[in-house]
């Protein structure tokens, strides 16, 4: 499908297509700004929605830890198969893998694991701050996998409840997921829209703007612009509007002038032409009066000579006292 403008015989001088890349700067310019703030935006919103879950979740261990501490059967001589068959009941009621420990006297006195038991609670697990500002969540390391931890200690025994950080943090993939494909409806949407308003309030008026400035160009002074409005691109029209009128009115002047100017070059130069025939021929007469005094025939003749060498005269007087047409 042919470009419009290159239909309506619309171009550039050498007959180039009206170039597009004002607004196709314009759209990769809004485009690119649009995209880093959505960029932004997101990252932000990631930020908060971890900072959110991660305080969710520690909440969710401290309630549950709270009561597993009261339940009778959770204690520093519990055995392993009561410890793992509540922890697989966490794990299956959250979806995430859970593990207890008790411990006493800086021993793990109660696990899952009965490898574990007797140990050094800092030998097995790495436990470092998760907030300065609460001392009792934390992150654990062990054997190189990281536990999201909620403990309460004792005078005598301690409880420490975790929950798997890599796979709490699942949420994110999901919450990527489900953003990215709100990202891109909202981009998609968003081009649409950018690409109607600047075809509908840019490009379009822009065509038949330069479509106005060709047809002054080719001599057509009177013709109106097609764009409506109140916006800049409107105004610039009615500018260019009012500027073929003006530049109609200045060529019919100048046309008016230049012909002027030829007619009285024409005037001078018949004039200056004239003027030694004239002389000559004031000669000629005067002789010829001279030698007709005793022939009335001749005295006639001579006399109508001398009355169309006036006439002559006058008519190049009057070419000299023309006056120049209005507006010139």
């Amino acid at each position: 499908m042919k470009n419009p403008s290159s239909q309506s015989g619309l171009g550039e001088p050498n007959g180039g297509e009206l170039p597009r890349t004002f607004t196709r700067r314009l759209i990769l310019l809004v485009n690119l700004v649009f995209l880093v703030t959505m960029a932004i935006f997101l990252a932000i919103s990631f930020v908060s929605e971890r900072a959110l879950h991660y305080q969710a979740t520690f909440a969710h261990l401290e309630e549950t830890l709270g009561v597993i501490s009261m339940m009778p059967e959770i204690s520093p001589t519990a055995s392993p198969t009561v410890i793992r068959d509540l922890e697989s009941r966490l794990g299956e009621h959250t979806g995430v893998p859970h593990r207890l420990f008790v411990v006493a006297e800086g021993k793990i006195s109660a696990s899952s694991e009965e490898n574990l038991l007797g140990r050094a609670y800092g030998s097995v697990v790495n436990l470092r701050p998760f907030e300065e500002e609460n001392a009792h969540r934390g992150i654990a390391q062990i054997e190189g996998t990281e536990w999201l931890v909620s403990f309460r200690t004792g005078e005598d025994s301690g409880f420490y409840l975790m929950r798997s950080r890599g796979a709490n943090e699942g949420f994110a993939s999901r919450f990527m997921a489900l953003h990215g494909i709100h990202l891109m409806l909202t981009v998609l949407a968003f081009v649409v829209l950018l690409k109607f308003l600047m075809d509908r309030y840019v490009r379009r008026p822009i065509e038949q703007l330069a479509r106005h400035v060709h047809r002054v160009e080719k001599g057509e002074f009177q013709t109106a612009s097609q764009v409506s409005g109140e916006d800049e691109v409107a105004w610039l029209a009615r500018r260019f509007t009012r500027m073929g009128t003006e530049l109609k009115t200045t060529v019919e002047r100048l046309v008016r002038s230049e012909k002027y100017s030829a007619v009285t070059a024409v005037t001078f130069r018949v004039a200056r032409e004239l003027k030694a025939p004239l002389e000559r021929m004031d000669r000629h007469i005067l002789e010829l009066e001279s030698v007709a005094q005793q022939q009335p025939d001749l005295r006639r003749l001579a006399g109508q000579m001398r009355s169309d060498r006036e006439s002559l005269i006058d008519g190049i007087r009057h070419l000299r006292e023309i006056e120049p047409p209005e507006g010139v």
